[in-house]
């Protein structure tokens, strides 16, 4: 039996006597207990940090082990020896190998055992770079056995090589997606910044294909999912809304680190804990501000961009608002915490182990991590925008495909001359009256029915100079004597027209030819041939 115990741990007397005799039974593997922590009731920072600390071990790791799925935590855990022997030992290729060990013992059908009492107590990081550093290998860690074990994880039958079952597979494998969450987080703020800027410059069509549901349900799902993450906290630790609420942004405030460490982990093939610089001499908010860069820019962008876009008004800005205000908050989290945990107040011993764990944010790893975000930040913001169209679609009304087609013929035939019958002078003929056109109930005073080479009709606009309009019926207009043709129908403006009737006049106007063709003999006046 192997026992792993961090050096600035106070382990209880009883540990080995309680914990060692779990192994009488010859399927266990491991024994986990959970990691507690001391000196945490001194300053209200190190309290929202202990409750978030306990929701591993009184949340997630209770539910894995009711289906035989715990994890294997190294520090305060047992370990049969025979089993790692047998399983291969551990993998330097990971920088979380108790857990990838849990994995295979799990997988070569050992059992892991949790146990609900806390045995031995350590630090929890002196500074919030320090937990930084410590979430990122625990994150590229996750990764790390994700990308190797992926496939035993998967839904399916057991074998001899994979004795999981599928509550196993199902606890290992979320727990590994869970760090992908944040990564979302970031490229979802991406997402929304711009939106935000299509809707302030451009036509506000990347919004505008989330229907109002939509955003009403992310708006639904990040609430009720802080609500169930307070209730929990107070549910299993007993602490107030007020550190709950301080642990949920402790949570918030490592969504940046945690998203360049799955970033790394997906593209790094092997880990490396970062170095962490000794500085010396008091500690104050530039140290605060120096390792925090990257989320005081973020949040500062996010909050000035939600300010401009609720001042636009509508519903939709205010959503989008409201959603980049969430955002800004977790960055700001980030350096409020930094800074937070400089000013605790500890004793001697503890400041000064924080005077030596003071880091800044900018190593090599970190930096390659944010370099490959930022990329993948970039090319989904110009995919967004070269999918959005130019300009929207225009709806159009039949009115308006009416009046433009009509519009069209009218201009096209200006170069037309209207032909007036001998001896017959410009405003002598006979005043227009309520004829009706044969098939119709309009009198041809009132509107011309016209015909476009596309099959489209309309009547045609009111006009205060003669046009000719092309027909397909013959009217009452006079031909020319000199073509066999019947011309274009005029449309004057009367002098002295009489009021238009729906009753036929007693001129009836001559009726068509069934056949629709023109006649050979030119109307007269009256209607007489």
């Amino acid at each position: 039996m192997i026992g792993i115990v961090d050096a600035d741990y106070l382990v209880d007397p009883d540990f080995l006597a309680r914990c060692a005799p779990l192994f009488a039974e010859p399927d266990v593997a491991f024994v986990q207990t959970p990691q507690d922590y001391r000196d945490w009731d001194v300053a209200p920072y190190f309290r929202r940090l202990y409750r978030s600390y306990a929701y591993f071990f009184d949340v997630s790791q209770r539910s894995r082990a009711e289906r035989n799925g715990a994890i294997f935590g190294g520090t305060m855990g047992l370990i049969r020896r025979s089993a790692m022997e047998t399983a291969g030992g551990w993998d330097e290729w990971c920088i979380t190998e108790d857990a990838e060990l849990s994995l295979r013992l799990l997988r070569a059908g050992g059992r892991g055992i949790h146990v609900d009492r806390s045995f031995g107590r350590g630090l929890m990081p002196l500074t919030f770079e320090a937990l930084k550093r410590q979430r990122f290998r625990w994150c590229f860690g996750g990764v790390q056995i994700l990308r190797m074990h992926w496939r035993s994880l998967l839904p399916g039958r057991r074998a001899a090589d994979n004795r999981l079952d599928l509550a196993q597979r199902w606890a290992y494998l979320v727990g590994g997606l869970q760090w992908f969450g944040d990564l979302a987080s970031v490229l979802f703020t991406g997402f929304l910044l711009v939106g935000a800027s299509d809707l302030v410059l451009g036509e506000g069509l990347v919004v505008r294909r989330m229907s109002g549901l939509i955003l009403a349900c992310v708006l639904v799902l990040v609430v009720l999912g802080a609500l169930r993450s307070l209730a929990l906290v107070r549910r299993t630790s007993g602490a107030g809304w007020r550190e709950s609420l301080g642990a949920f942004g402790i949570w918030l405030a490592l969504g940046w680190t945690v998203a360049l460490a799955c970033v790394r982990g997906l593209t790094a093939r092997e880990g490396a804990f970062l170095r962490t610089p000794k500085v010396k001499g008091d500690l104050g908010w530039r140290d605060a501000v120096r390792g925090n860069r990257t989320e005081l820019v973020a949040g500062l962008v996010c909050l000035a961009v939600a300010a401009v876009v609720v001042l636009r008004g509508g519903w939709a800005a205010a959503a989008v608002g409201g959603l980049l205000a969430v955002h800004a908050a977790g960055y700001f989290s980030a350096p409020v915490n930094s800074l937070a945990a400089i000013r605790s107040d500890l004793p001697e011993d503890l400041r000064r182990r924080r005077r030596e764990a003071v880091a800044s944010w900018g190593t090599r790893s970190a930096r390659r991590g944010g370099l490959v975000l930022v990329a993948t930040a970039a090319v989904l913001v110009a995919f967004v925008a070269l999918a959005a169209p130019v300009q929207g679609p225009r709806v159009t009304g039949i009115g308006d495909r009416i009046g433009d087609r009509v519009g069209d013929l009218t201009d096209g035939d200006d170069d037309r001359t209207v032909r007036k019958p001998p001896g017959e002078q410009p405003g002598t003929g006979d005043a227009p009256t309520g004829t009706i056109v044969p098939g119709s109930s309009v009198p041809a005073t009132e509107a011309v029915v016209v015909t476009s080479p596309a099959g489209t009709r309309g009547s045609a606009r009111p006009s205060s100079t003669p046009r000719t309009t092309p027909s397909t019926r013959p009217t009452t207009a006079a031909p020319s004597p000199t073509s066999p043709r019947t011309t274009p129908t005029q449309r004057s403006t009367p002098t002295q027209a009489q009021k238009p009737t729906t009753r036929p006049t007693g001129r009836p106007t001559q009726a068509a030819s069934p056949t629709g063709r023109p006649t050979d003999r030119p109307t007269g006046p009256g209607g007489r041939r």
